[in-house]
């Protein structure tokens, strides 16, 4: 009978291992799904970020087209207003030297 126990010992051995074969590989699956579901997240949020990225990108463009046209009117308004300056000053000369005829004809 002593094989017969040590055979049902091994049995018991056997079993034990392949129960704790059967926790192990039963945790690393569970462990892969959540590793799975994680990436899938991630994935998702990936994609969301890119089209979000995309969107800002598309609203900067638009914004510096409108930043460079402003800075075109203004450069515009910029000489206009020194071209005005300059008329005003020359109109200013012409008057002080039609003031110094009136005055120089008075006396």
């Amino acid at each position: 009978m002593n094989t017969e126990e040590e055979f049902q010992e091994y049995k018991l051995q056997q079993l034990k291992r392949s129960r704790l074969t059967a926790v192990v590989l039963g945790m690393a699956a569970i462990l892969s799904v959540l590793f799975l579901i994680y990436g899938f997240t991630q994935s998702i949020e990936a994609t969301r970020q890119r089209d979000l990225a995309v969107e800002m990108e598309k609203q900067a463009v638009e914004a510096k087209a409108k930043a460079d046209k402003q800075l075109d009117i203004a450069r515009t308004q910029t000489e206009l207003a020194i071209q005005k300056q300059k008329e005003v000053e020359l109109a200013y000369k012409n008057l002080e030297a039609q003031l110094v005829k009136c005055a120089s004809k008075r006396k």
